[in-house]
């Protein structure tokens, strides 16, 4: 039976959660609210991030009785979907076996050594390994968190892929949107924080100097590793190739994204999601990204969608950018098959349709007739 009420509870509305939650609430109506559980931080809002609204919003925190209500539509909803939220929501909800869903990036981003802090394990036995038998399934906002889920021995054959859905823009001609592009224009974007490795894309753009190729590579962004950053683009002659911008709002990354030609995703295996990468590829960028960003299993093809490069091996990332820069007609196809699976596949109205359908088929006891994209099974 197809669920009439669906619930999301998480700490609060973000952009790249917007877009599924719009397409539930044009399915549903009334029947879909979005329960967020504490105000957005400031260091958010200083990069860029909006304090959304929306009439499907219910901030629970900021009176007792919108309290309440999270708490009654937590009970009353056919199905509810918990992330970033306390536990205290769905407690009784998973007691009383009603049909529910988590959502969680991967367990073990720094390693499954964390397995022998006993507090985590505790954490982990409560919240899913206790649960495994009962009507709790797992979304799978990474391609790791299925890996995890087995290794602890929980959400047996209830795990599913999922992700976030960031805002998607069609265009009327893709064809005229990659005519546009600057040639031989290569973008970075995010936080410029250790694990997220900006440094990569500098250390591409001094061997493609060295190779004497004409580029340019411009780098979106702020944060600690700033500083040293700038000193090794002026230190290695790069200046007038390579350029910073701090950050930019949403709308502005979108634009440049929408010139350039390539896209490097260089995190590691703490980018729990990335959903930069979906924006990049909805952007029609040839997208070169690690393989242990966890969006980057699910979303990329190796060699049809994109290149997908291993950090451990050191020439891997510059080998991926080499073949995107020296076959132009390989480059075009890249860029039109990552503008395909986004605006085709992995975007918020198919994902909305499609975890209906989820709860349809469990509910009745059907199999899931999806082999990919949102709401597959990953077990």
């Amino acid at each position: 039976m197809r669920p009439k009420t669906v619930t999301v509870f998480s700490n609060y509305l973000v952009l790249h959660q917007a877009p599924f939650c719009e397409a539930m609430a044009r399915l549903l109506g009334d029947g879909f609210t979005f329960v967020a559980t504490e105000p957005i931080e400031a260091e958010r809002l200083a990069m860029g991030y909006e304090d959304l609204n929306a009439p499907y919003l219910l901030n629970a925190y900021e009176s007792e009785e919108k309290r309440r209500k999270a708490e009654s539509l937590a009970l009353s909803s056919d199905v509810v979907i918990t992330g970033s939220a306390p536990e205290s929501f769905v407690r009784e909800r998973i007691r009383k076996n009603l049909l529910t869903f988590r959502y969680a990036e991967r367990f073990f981003k720094q390693g499954r050594w964390k397995i022998l802090f006993p507090n985590y394990l505790l954490k982990r036995y409560r919240l899913d390994v206790r649960h495994r038998n009962r009507n709790l399934y797992m979304l799978c906002a990474s391609a790791y968190t299925a890996e995890d889920c087995r290794f602890l021995g929980c959400y047996p054959k209830k795990t599913y892929r999922w992700g976030y859905f960031p805002p998607v823009r069609r265009s009327e001609n893709p064809a005229a949107l990659l005519d546009a592009k600057q040639p031989l224009s290569i973008l970075w974007a995010g936080r410029m924080l250790g694990w997220k490795h900006p440094g990569d894309a500098v250390d591409v753009a001094k061997r493609l100097r060295a190779d004497g190729y004409g580029f340019t590579l411009t780098l979106i962004g702020d944060g600690p590793l700033r500083g040293a950053l700038e000193r090794s683009i002026a230190q290695n002659g790069l200046s007038d190739c390579v350029r910073i911008t701090g950050f930019l709002k949403p709308e502005q990354v979108r634009t440049q994204m929408e010139r350039a030609d390539v896209f490097l995703f260089t995190s590691d295996r703490n980018e729990g999601w990335g959903a930069v990468l979906n924006e990049a590829m909805n952007a029609g960028c040839a997208v070169a990204a690690n393989r242990a960003i966890g969006s980057v299993p699910y979303l990329l093809r190796d060699g049809e969608n994109g290149l997908v490069y291993d950090r451990e091996k050191p020439d891997d990332l510059y080998r991926c950018v080499q073949r995107i820069l020296d076959d132009p007609a390989k480059k075009r196809d890249l860029q039109r098959d990552a503008y395909r699976t986004v605006t085709e596949l992995w975007n918020g109205d198919v994902a909305a349709e499609r975890f209906l359908r989820l709860c349809e088929c469990l509910t009745e006891g059907r199999p899931v007739e999806y082999t990919d994209g949102p709401c597959s099974p990953d077990f």
